[in-house]
């Protein structure tokens, strides 16, 4: 309400400005007869009335005898010279040019133009504004934006964009606002100045193996809403690698890279050997065992002239499951648990398939189903004696509890 407010006001004391200019000029080129000039184009009024004045009193002063006809003569011829030197254009500032349109269709469309510059601030104020923030100045935007967890983007991404050129700034700090710099660009829309933000960060640390893939993992993912795997994805996720053989972010992006090249068996290896780090109650060991199989199928199915259409967790949603809060975890495990379920049962046959769920409804805590899946493997399987095991354990802590 405020807000539309204010536009009324700002409306109407633009309209107290241009009224007057709009009638003065509207007055002044109504009280001109036809064939008159506008004396207030023709020079300088206030000398043109003094000479006017000097012939006048040159007049009366021959008509009462005390100017002779001679120095009336030359007097009036005086005047009359500077008379004609006033503006040498009197004669063509007479002769004025037609107006270019009509005086109504200058001010409608002045009036129609203020209109649409009032109508697009507003809508600018309300598609990038925030009526319901508290009045807070400049400087104390910038100050509340020290802290990461702050509602207000817009001052957050200006004190990234400040400290990151603060060289007093240390290291490891900088390199933090960088990246989280460029998560913010990235998710703003902003595509350049966020690779340019994470290309700063490996130029602050050029041997963090986990930045590089990070890094690597934010080109490919842009690259593959155009449908291409960029050339500088494999270049940052390579370099990862060779930091560091084993980091698990790297090892992922470039399973996903390779397969968008068509190469399963080493996408597979790669991840088999990222999941050989992680602990089977890690919640990162699901998405793993998940993308296993979606590459299998997606093997398959090359092998078979088809496409498969059920594609794996993406890098983003490896790297965000170390970093969710408990509740967004269990929901992202128990939506994988389900998909895994629902393949099951259509594919019953399917051993490792039953191993991986068990060992997911153990994450989940859920010992009873759990148990089903386990009970579902035969009795020589390599994983059937461990998984019975820990459900047995996790049973009597429950019953102990």
């Amino acid at each position: 309400m405020i807000f539309a407010l204010l536009a009324l006001v700002c409306l109407v004391s633009l309209t107290l400005v241009i009224w007057p200019l709009i009638s003065r000029r509207r007055g002044d080129q109504s009280s001109l007869k036809p064939g008159a000039v506008d004396e207030s184009l023709i020079g300088d009024e206030k000398s043109l009335q003094v000479y006017r004045d000097q012939l006048d009193e040159i007049e009366r002063d021959q008509q009462r005898g005390v100017l002779p006809v001679d120095q009336a003569e030359a007097a009036r011829m005086e005047v009359k010279r500077r008379l004609l030197a006033l503006p040498r254009d009197l004669d063509a500032r007479r002769h004025t040019k037609p107006a270019l349109m009509k005086p109504w269709v200058a001010n409608t469309g002045l009036a129609v133009g203020l209109f649409l510059v009032i109508l697009g601030v507003l809508g600018f104020y309300a598609r990038f504004g925030n009526p319901f923030m508290p009045t807070m100045g400049y400087e104390a935007r910038l100050v509340a934006a020290v802290d990461a967890e702050t509602n207000d983007h817009a001052a957050r991404l200006r004190y990234l964009e400040i400290a990151t050129k603060d060289e007093a700034v240390a290291d490891q700090e900088r390199l933090d606002m960088n990246r989280e710099l460029a998560r913010r660009y990235i998710a703003g829309g902003e595509v350049i100045q966020g690779l340019e933000a994470m290309r700063s960060a490996t130029q602050i640390a050029p041997q963090n193996a986990d930045l590089w893939a990070e890094f690597a993992e934010m080109i490919f993912s842009l690259g593959m809403s155009q449908g291409v795997v960029p050339p500088a994805a494999r270049q940052a996720v390579g370099r990862s690698l060779q930091l560091d053989p084993a980091n698990p972010r790297g090892l992922f992006v470039s399973s996903l890279i390779l397969t968008e090249d068509g190469r399963y068996d080493q996408a597979i290896g790669l991840l088999l050997t990222l999941r050989a780090q992680v602990p089977d109650i890690e919640p990162l060991a699901l998405a793993v065992d998940q993308r296993i199989l979606e590459v299998k199928e997606l093997a398959k199915q090359a092998a078979a002239g088809g496409a498969s259409d059920a594609p794996g967790p993406s890098a983003e949603d490896v790297a965000a499951a170390q970093e969710m809060s408990a509740d967004d975890r269990n929901a992202m495990i128990e939506g994988m648990v389900q998909r895994l379920a629902d393949r099951l049962a259509d594919e019953p046959d399917d051993m490792e398939g039953w191993a991986r769920l068990a060992n997911a409804y153990l994450v989940l805590g859920r010992l009873e189903d759990a148990r089903k899946a386990a009970e579902t493997l035969p009795e020589g399987h390599a994983q059937r004696a461990g998984l019975m095991a820990r459900i047995e354990a996790g049973e009597k802590a429950a019953a102990g509890n």
